[in-house]
Order: structure tokens, then C-alpha cells, then sequence
């Protein structure tokens, strides 16, 4: 397209404020689909009104308005508030999402997509509830650690609070148990080391490791290529980046991240209690004390987030496979290059002109 690099926001008003370029949860152009679904995630869950250029994610830096409702947690304390409050209204959103059935006609599952990117997004919303609160824990560490270590003391900060117990740390707990589990057949670790299989049907002895992979793809299976590129293939759909992992895990004998983050903060205590007074010493258990439950939520959030944004693909492909069959569309994947508001025509019959689908490819 010859004016796909020109820069334009979608009014004069928007032209005014300042926007930020998202390249780290978004690093690569949205389709279509993809950008509808994100700004329900922006709008319920950040408060903040997206917008694409050439599929690019931006957000404005100031104009914030009010996002979801959420029921408030009945808990001061931010870890109860996450894991007893917040985390079931995620996972009931979850829930809903995964239960929608597939075999619907066109045109209901159709109507089904928004309500269920409304209901990802309240599920957003729901992991971005406490960040704030377990935020403003850490701010007074790394500012007392920054006064007292001039040259680094953010990062002295960030390690003091690594190392506890959260999802990432779980994740790879995961993956470790079932490299674990692979090396009890030798034919199944020949077959993960040789080129990450699509399959491991047919493997002698590979019952107890496709066991576990069952259970891993149960807890982890919605887990998309980055937050919310939903178009991107999920673990459910293809385990091969899982056989990819147990396989490093397969060579690699270190020990858990965890637990190395664990030690490297409890050296980085000693460090800087070396090098404080008494009074400094106490403030700075009471400090990192309070901050200790910032990663557990931070990954927490993260993992839900990834698992919202992933669920949205089987109500998504299953219309997808629906207008291949009625020859509204060429592949499934190519519903993602569809507008929200293009479904109910598409799921109708109505064809969108091959080279309007092109362009958006």
C-alpha cells in the first residue's frame, strides 16, 4: 500500500495529546480482529482509549477515564485482595469464555465474539485491580535503596523482591517436572532432543510424559505469543514451543530460577545491611518486607492476562472455520483480518471484497 507508513490518529483532538508507542507488550502490527478485541483490554482495563496506526499500538500518555466496575475487594492486605478477591472474578471470566460452544450457527457465534472480549476484558481489569496498590509497596524501597545507593539502587531494589514464590517461577517449576518425567524413557528424550516433534504418539514408554503434558496444556494451554496477540498459535493448538522448553530443560542442570533468585536476594540483603547504620538496617527489613508480595502479583497478572487474551481464539477460529465452509473466507485465520463489526455481515453471507482482505494482510 503506498501510504501504509503515513502516520494519521483518528482526529484532530487525538492529534493534541501525547501517545506512546506500546512496544513491549505489542511489538509487532495487529491485525484487525486483534486490535477490536484489544480495545475492550484498554478501555475496561486500563481506562485508556488505543489506537492503531499501521497496526501499531499506541496509548495515550494522560486522558485516562474511568474503566471496569469491579465489585471492591473486601481485603486491605494486596495479596488477599488478588488471591481471594480478584483472581476468581479472572478465572470465572475464563470459565465462561472456554465454555462457549463451538458448534453454534454462524451468526450466534458471531454476536457471541464482543460479548466475550467484553468479558476477557473485565477479566483484564479484574489482574489490574491490586498493581497499583502492591506498586506503591515498592516505590518507597526503591527510593530509600536509590538515596543510599546512588549508582544502583533500583536494581538493588528489584533483586530484593525476586525470588518468592509466583507464576513464572511455577512455569518453570512445570517444565522442569515434566523434563523430569521425560527422563525416565530414554525414547522420549531422543525424541525431544532431536527436533521438538509435533507429536510424541508412537514413542515407546511416552504415556507418563503425555500425561503430564495433558495436565500442563490444562493449566497453560491458552498461553498466546506475547499479552494479547490473539491471532498467535497457543500452546493448546500446537505444543511444539513446549517440547522446545522441556528439551532445554532436558539440558540444562542449573537450578530452578527461583530458587537462584531467591539466594541472589538474600545475598543482596546482606550487602546492603553491611553497608547501613542500625536505624537504616530496620528500615530497610520493614521496606522490602512490604514489598515482598510485588512479583507474586506482577506475574500473576501476567499469566491471567496471557490465558484472557488466548481463550478468545476458539470462539474466534470456530467462526473462522464456519466461513470457510460458507466460502466467506479462504482459511480460518483469516477472520482476524476482519473488523468486530464485520462479523455478524460475514457470519450472513456477505463477502469481503479479496482485495480489501488483502490489503489488511
Amino acid at each position: 500500500m503506498a501510504n501504509e507508513m503515513e502516520f494519521r490518529l483518528a482526529s484532530v483532538e487525538d492529534e493534541q495529546q501525547f501517545w506512546m508507542w506500546d512496544a513491549h507488550h505489542c511489538p509487532r502490527p495487529m491485525p484487525p480482529l486483534v486490535q477490536d478485541n484489544f480495545k475492550y483490554f484498554a478501555r475496561l482495563g486500563l481506562g485508556m482509549t488505543a489506537q492503531f496506526v499501521n497496526g501499531y499500538l499506541y496509548l495515550p500518555v494522560m486522558n485516562r477515564h474511568p474503566g471496569a466496575e469491579l465489585p471492591p475487594s473486601p481485603h486491605a492486605d494486596a495479596r488477599t485482595s488478588w488471591e481471594q478477591h480478584f483472581l476468581p472474578l479472572v478465572q470465572e471470566q475464563l470459565r465462561i469464555i472456554r465454555s462457549v460452544d463451538l458448534s453454534l450457527p454462524g451468526d450466534v457465534l458471531a454476536a457471541t465474539i464482543p460479548v466475550a472480549a467484553e468479558r476477557a476484558a473485565y477479566g483484564f481489569a479484574s489482574t489490574m485491580a491490586v498493581v497499583g496498590q502492591v506498586s506503591e509497596k515498592l516505590l518507597p524501597l526503591v527510593g530509600f535503596l536509590e538515596k543510599a545507593f546512588p549508582l544502583d539502587g533500583a536494581l538493588r531494589a528489584m533483586t530484593l523482591v525476586g525470588g518468592y514464590a509466583n507464576e513464572t517461577a511455577h512455569l518453570g517449576g512445570a517444565i522442569q517436572k515434566l523434563a523430569d518425567i521425560a527422563r525416565e524413557a530414554p525414547a522420549v528424550v531422543q525424541a525431544l532432543q532431536a527436533a521438538a516433534p509435533q507429536s510424541m504418539e508412537g514413542v515407546p514408554a511416552c504415556g507418563p510424559f503425555l500425561t503430564a503434558l495433558a495436565a500442563f496444556i490444562e493449566d497453560y494451554g491458552d498461553s498466546a505469543l506475547t499479552w494479547f496477540e490473539t491471532h498467535g498459535v497457543t500452546w493448546r493448538e500446537d505444543p511444539a514451543p513446549v517440547y522446545q522448553l522441556v528439551a532445554a530443560a532436558l539440558k540444562d542442570s542449573r537450578a530452578p530460577a527461583g530458587a537462584s533468585a531467591a539466594e541472589r536476594r538474600e545475598k543482596m540483603l546482606d550487602e546492603c545491611l553491611g553497608q547501613l547504620s542500625g536505624s537504616e538496617q530496620a528500615l530497610l527489613h520493614t521496606l522490602a518486607a512490604d514489598a515482598a508480595d510485588y512479583v507474586p502479583i506482577i506475574e500473576g497478572r501476567a499469566r491471567w492476562q496471557v490465558a484472557l487474551a488466548g481463550s478468545m481464539r476458539r470462539p474466534i477460529l470456530a467462526l473462522g472455520n464456519r466461513l470457510v465452509e460458507n466460502g466467506v473466507l479462504q482459511a480460518p485465520g483469516d477472520i482476524f483480518y476482519l473488523h468486530m463489526s464485520e462479523l455478524a455481515d460475514a457470519a450472513a453471507g456477505t463477502v469481503l471484497p479479496r482485495d480489501v482482505l488483502a490489503q489488511r494482510m
